[in-house]
């Protein structure tokens, strides 16, 4: 009896030595966590390891990592500096083409020309929202480029080494090191 359960162990350790050297294992490296961003017509899109993903994930992203968590926020403090400046002042520009625009349409004026002379009030409001729309523009590409160097520093200070079974990037499943 023992000497069948020996070889009925033998079997089975037999069996299981070929199916593991039978077995397609797909070793792969890959390169630590990658978040980049593509310029677009309509703005930036963000991706993550070859992924497409929104800005606000890339923040979070940007937010774990010790290194690039300074210049995240100080990018969401001009960036939103920006937008108070920005909108202020497209309120205020909007508010005087709007009492321009009126003062046309109720025929009070017919064409705008130098016999027209805009009151105080008007040209106050149009040099301040002309003021805080190039401001805000100005602040807001300062924020990119904040947005852009913590991603610069995140890539050259991301995670460490850990190895996975995962996806390759050919679509078999195999040991991924990620470093």
């Amino acid at each position: 009896d023992v000497t069948n359960y020996k070889y009925l162990n033998m079997k089975i350790y037999i069996t299981l030595l070929i199916l593991l050297f039978s077995l397609k294992i797909n070793a792969q490296v890959t390169n630590k966590d990658e978040l980049r961003e593509k310029a677009t017509f309509m703005g930036y899109k963000y991706y993550f390891n070859n992924e497409k993903i929104k800005k606000q994930k890339a923040i979070q992203i940007l937010l774990q990592n010790k290194s690039s968590e300074v210049l995240v926020n100080k990018y969401q403090k001009t960036n939103k500096l920006a937008n108070v400046f920005g909108y202020s002042g497209a309120i205020m520009t909007g508010i005087v083409g709007g009492l321009v625009i009126s003062k046309m349409l109720t025929h009070e004026i017919l064409i705008v020309t130098d016999s027209y002379k805009p009151a105080t009030t008007e040209v106050i409001f149009l040099i301040l929202g002309s003021a805080g729309v190039v401001t805000g523009f100005s602040l807001k590409l300062k924020a990119h480029k904040q947005l852009k160097s913590s991603i610069t520093e995140y890539n050259n200070n991301s995670q460490a080494a850990t190895i996975k079974i995962g996806m390759t990037n050919n679509g078999n499943v195999g040991f991924v090191l990620n470093f």
